[in-house]
């Protein structure tokens, strides 16, 4: 209980940051009004679904977008609010960059990722049909149409999750596999500054050594399942640390956690060297102080 407390006012206040306080406020009602349902299901959807579609105008480190979807607090909450993928500003989105949204779901981190800068492009990875309907009403709203492309299609290793997908949803699954080569040379990719992933255990056959994206990237957020001690997680991890990126990992839960990648830089002389040292050190602490998430 102290935990979902905890949480609540963490979301509370981090709520009033990036909706304001009217919304912060409403959404706490939310949860007096339904808490009996909270406590039964173990969560605070109850709360969000009750917020409704809005429109909301959430803010965050310049960012800006308007959301107007039946289930966005809950994302709002995780995306924007929690910060999960970018990681309180530890992972950035520049002027001009392209941003690579794989399992977008229903579009938030993409909205968080356009709305940072007017020249930002997007590529957006969602097999569920319904899901990318939502993404591109986003993309209307906020007039970004010309700024994103939806791939609807799954990429990576195919896994049962998947299947389970297109066993039970079949029409409304997209349900072409696309290879990493046949997805760099669609959409033109040549350099990424950030990747943002969450396809459900196909990242362990998607990136992988020799990966053409990995070798582009310049960030990476990755969310991957798998407790503490798994193996397949472990050598994920270093795997990603081989190909030339410092790394920190964030439990979100018990079983799983966000990897945070930096591209690595080589090291200068002189006043360059040192400045690499202490930017090291400091990386160094941060992976040290990162705690646990939910």
């Amino acid at each position: 209980m102290l935990r979902i407390a905890g949480n609540i006012a963490s979301d509370f206040f981090g709520l009033i940051r990036v909706c304001g306080f009217r919304v912060a406020l409403r959404w706490l009602a939310m949860i007096v009004l339904h808490f009996p349902q909270c406590v039964r299901e173990g969560n605070l959807q109850a709360a969000d679904r009750a917020m409704g579609s809005g429109p909301f105008y959430p803010r965050l480190r310049g960012a800006r977008a308007i959301l107007n979807d039946p289930y966005v607090i809950s994302s709002i909450r995780e995306i924007w609010v929690r910060d999960v993928y970018l990681n309180g500003g530890y992972l950035t989105i520049p002027p001009g960059a392209t941003v690579l949204d794989l399992g977008a779901n229903r579009g938030l981190f993409t909205a968080l990722a356009l709305g940072s800068h007017p020249d930002v492009r997007c590529v957006c990875v969602e097999p569920r049909l319904s899901d990318c309907d939502i993404i591109r009403h986003m993309l209307k709203i906020n007039g970004w149409e010309s700024r994103a492309e939806i791939c609807s299609a799954f990429l990576g290793g195919e896994t049962q999750i998947q299947r389970d997908m297109v066993a039970t949803e079949q029409q409304g699954i997209q349900q072409e596999y696309l290879s990493e080569e046949e997805f760099v040379r669609r959409y033109a990719l040549t350099k990424v500054d950030l990747i943002k992933c969450d396809i459900e255990g196909s990242e362990f056959e998607l990136l992988r050594p020799g990966s053409k994206l990995l070798a582009m990237a310049d960030q990476l957020a990755i969310e991957v399942h798998g407790g503490t001690d798994d193996p397949k997680r472990r050598q994920f991890v270093e795997m990603i640390r081989d190909q030339g990126f410092d790394v920190i990992v964030r439990a979100e839960s018990a079983l799983d956690c966000i990897i945070n990648g930096k591209r690595r830089r080589p090291a200068n002389s002189g006043a360059g060297a040192s400045a690499g040292a202490a930017t090291s050190t400091s990386n160094s602490s941060a992976a040290a102080a990162a705690v646990a998430r939910t």
